[in-house]
């Protein structure tokens, strides 16, 4: 337990930090109302570069936490090994648990195998989804 919440803090230390700091960019950027000039158009706001440069900062981090994924030498914890036994026979609903858990597993499971890093790989995908959907929902 405690090796696996040193690797947590070792791999997603770093990840916050650099979302934070992008955050921190775009809203300075934003507040302080930064144009740059577009070539035979109107200027840009720099948030709009920014907004980009964070697109590509959290797909680069949604890569590399896959290859971590795909390397990790641990087997499936109690709860991941029961979700993966649930998404072979899915159903609307289970003892503990809603279906997303196991639909989602399952669809990962027939797009790369069931290896361990295919059952835990929609987590990074959504943590990055979430990050989107939340960043702009706040923008709104």
């Amino acid at each position: 337990m405690a090796r696996k919440l040193a690797v947590d803090l070792f791999l997603f230390g770093p990840v916050v930090l650099l979302v934070a700091l992008g955050l921190l960019m775009i809203y300075s950027a934003s507040a302080m109302q930064i144009y740059l000039p577009s070539a035979g158009g109107p200027s840009q706001p720099l948030f709009f570069v920014f907004k980009q440069g964070i697109a590509v900062l959290l797909g680069a981090l949604l890569v590399i936490r896959l290859f971590v994924l795909y390397f990790a030498k641990t087997d499936l914890f109690f709860d991941e090994a029961q979700y993966w036994w649930w998404s072979r026979d899915l159903a609307f609903g289970y003892f503990s648990k809603p279906p997303l858990i196991a639909w989602l597993i399952r669809l990962a499971t027939d797009i790369c195998g069931d290896a361990e890093w295919c059952v835990r790989a929609p987590s990074p995908i959504l943590y990055t989804v979430t990050c989107i959907v939340l960043f702009l929902a706040a923008r709104v």
